[in-house]
């Protein structure tokens, strides 16, 4: 795996002139490998440690070149000097007199292009620290990784001849090659012996398809490289798409459990009339032999009931019309109904606790129930149980949450017998009840829909409107006991 850091570099321009009139070159120098600082790279941030990486030795330094950018096609220097310290590996490149080195190196001095980033080959990872690398190649980067990879130049006159500087000879695949010395005296080149390509001398189409084997082997390098710039995902939210799911879940839709329970009725008109014996005829025993027949004093008495209204509104903002957004208006009706329920339901538990009769309560809450079937019992079955949270509670000593779950045996105990725990019913209560004791009327259709449009404001008025009336036939038929 081959591994590129971006270091700080420290850029020498010299162009001096030789005895035979030609420029001398151009240096740049700098950190190029820092020893325990962490950079970004193409695997993540990583740091390399002290004493890991491994170079030629001082006479064949000029193997390590210096490319524009990280394209090996194009080198621009030699490495000439080499320094390794507890701090990091330091490096002097010599550029010659070509149009891209000169173009480099101005840039370099000009703060253009003012980073060195080292090409590792061989590398060992561990734990984010690289433990193990070999020096193959410097390229001059315009964005160091690192935050001090940053390049301060001055002045002064170099040399092209690289200087006999200590070095590590621990370069473990160039034993066997050269010394560039052996040819002294002669214009010699070290150049990278990995494929390169090019258009000049393709004739054939093999040749073609060598070609294009060799580019793709050369773009898909296992190159870990820490010139590369950060894609993030808190730097680029907006690339990423959102999963629409809708309207999220709130738990049970709620029912009513209280108005199914008695007898249900539409109403037709605003207001119910009807009428009940307030003192009811009775027959008595009767002697017979022409004597009078038992009579009794018999009354009446009108029940009149206004219907209640329940209703709710919301101006809306006409887009979710105009674009046709059928699930928010159907969450939103359904959201009302709901509340309508619930409304609805406690509205008619308020009017059987005041319509019904009250009892002094029994000693716990079994006491209660029973004294409560017995008061209704004569006037049909006491099949509707209610008690409030608190009375739930008492029974079996349940709490408040796991007492529905423990009152099964007390809903089972009596044929047909059924009922809730209802929060709003009053603490310390219990409401016994035969159905036929009362009558709920509601306009069919309740909760209505209806909506307007709002012109001068941009939008739809919606709401729902609902009636109900209860009328109790019987106060005896309901016992609203209390406990203890």
């Amino acid at each position: 795996m081959r591994v590129t850091f971006d270091t700080t570099a420290t850029v020498t321009a010299t162009a001096t002139e030789t005895d035979d009139a030609k420029p001398a070159g151009r240096t740049l120098a700098g950190v190029l490998v820092p020893y325990g600082r962490p950079g970004n790279t193409s695997v993540g941030t990583v740091t390399v440690r002290a004493g890991a990486i491994t170079y030629p030795p001082a006479e064949r330094l000029s193997r390590v070149k210096l490319l524009n950018g990280h394209d090996r096609s194009l080198p621009i220097g030699i490495l000439a000097e080499l320094d390794d310290t507890d701090d990091g590996i330091s490096g002097r490149f010599v550029l010659p007199d070509t149009p891209a080195a000169v173009t480099a190196h101005t840039e370099a001095v000009a703060g253009l292009r003012d980073g060195f980033s080292v090409e590792l080959d061989d590398v060992t990872l561990a734990d984010g620290e690289i433990t193990a690398g070999r020096l193959s190649a410097v390229a001059l980067v315009a964005i160091p990784a690192f935050d001090d990879a940053r390049l301060a130049a001055e002045a002064t006159t170099t040399e092209t001849t690289p200087p006999d500087a200590p070095a590590r000879d621990n370069d473990p695949e160039d034993k066997t090659m050269p010394n560039d010395n052996d040819n002294a005296g002669a214009d010699v080149a070290t150049v990278d012996a990995s494929p390169r390509v090019t258009a000049a001398g393709i004739r054939t189409f093999p040749e073609f398809a060598a070609a294009v084997a060799a580019a793709n082997g050369e773009r898909n390098r296992a190159d870990l490289t820490a010139a590369l710039e950060n894609i993030t995902r808190t730097a680029n939210k907006d690339a990423e798409p959102a999963q629409y799911v809708g309207e999220l879940w709130s738990g049970a839709a709620p029912t009513r459990r209280v108005v199914p329970r008695f007898r249900n009725a539409p109403l037709t008109s605003y207001d119910v009339h009807g009428w009940r014996w307030a003192a009811p005829p009775e027959v008595g025993q009767w002697t017979g032999d022409k004597t009078a027949v038992p009579s009794n004093a018999v009354t009446t008495e009108a029940v009149k009931v206004a219907a209640t209204r329940l209703a709710g509104a919301h101006d809306v903002d006409r887009k979710y019309r105009d674009f046709n957004d059928v699930s928010f208006f159907d969450a939103y009706y359904r959201a009302m109904a709901e509340s309508y329920a619930v409304e609805s339901d406690l509205a008619v538990l308020t009017d059987l606790v005041t319509g019904g009769t009250t009892i002094a309560g029994g000693a716990d809450a079994f006491a209660a129930i029973v004294k409560g079937m017995l008061a209704v019992a004569p006037v049909g079955p006491p099949s509707v149980l209610f008690l409030a949270p608190d009375v739930a509670a008492s029974i079996a000593g349940a709490t408040a949450s796991s007492a529905p779950a423990l009152l099964s045996s007390v809903f089972n105990s009596v044929e047909g017998l059924s009922g809730a725990v209802l929060s709003d019913l009053a603490a310390g209560h219990v409401l016994v009840a035969t159905p036929n004791a009362a009558t709920v009327y509601e306009l069919p259709g309740s909760p209505i829909r209806v909506e307007a449009v709002d012109m001068v404001n941009g939008g739809i008025d919606a709401g729902v409107f609902g009636y109900y009336a209860t009328i109790v036939h019987k106060p005896a038929g309901i016992a609203v006991v209390t406990v203890g």
